[in-house]
């Protein structure tokens, strides 16, 4: 499965069956049986499910889960799974409300590594750095001559700890680019090991 979805992360259902997702994005994963997979803006999760229902047709169906976000496509979108042509009405599941954290929870913390899987490497026991890091979304002033539709006219802003990314003027390039091209002044190393503080 890949999310496409341009910034939603979204709950996806097949009615009546479950899923085993053995994958996300291309790092193994201890099997994990569900019903309901949670899945982000680029996100690809790998599962397999097994067609043992009776014969019908039974809806798969997708809904946003955000947060905090007033104004947001609230869509369901739905596809049919056939297991032989049927005139039964298909069965349709039941998906969590937008904001239900809670489901989204459960389904991300029950993901883990493959304990000696490919690519599997043990966490390192001795630490040798220690950083508080907060990840926030705030509000940022609209550029001029510009019209922003968030909360006081103002623009949804990412931060980790209280530092949002911009592409450095005159070099273009993301960090990834950066380190690929082996371009320097890119990116330094003096990430604060705090949060700066910002008065508001």
């Amino acid at each position: 499965m890949i999310n496409t979805a341009l910034d939603s992360h979204l709950f996806f259902r097949l009615a009546n069956h479950s899923f085993t997702v053995v994958s996300v994005d291309v790092s193994y994963t201890t099997p994990y049986l569900t019903d309901l997979i949670i899945i982000s803006p680029g996100q690809t999760v790998d599962t397999l499910f097994t067609a043992n229902q009776s014969n019908g047709s039974y809806y798969m169906a997708a809904a946003p889960y955000n947060v905090g976000i007033p104004s947001i496509d609230k869509t369901t979108t739905r596809a049919i799974v056939f297991y032989e042509t049927t005139s039964q009405l298909g069965i349709m599941p039941v998906l969590p409300i937008i904001e239900d954290t809670a489901a989204a929870f459960t389904f991300y913390s029950n993901l883990t590594s493959l304990v000696g899987g490919p690519h599997w490497g043990p966490m390192p026991r001795n630490v040798d750095e220690r950083m508080f890091i907060t990840v926030g979304l705030g509000l940022k002033n609209c550029p001029k001559d510009t019209i922003c539709e968030g909360p006081r006219k103002e623009k949804f802003s990412a931060s980790m700890n209280n530092e949002s990314f911009v592409l450095p003027k005159g070099k273009r390039f993301s960090m990834l680019e950066a380190f690929y091209y082996n371009v320097s002044g890119v990116f330094a190393t003096d990430f604060p090991d705090h949060p700066v503080w910002i008065d508001f």
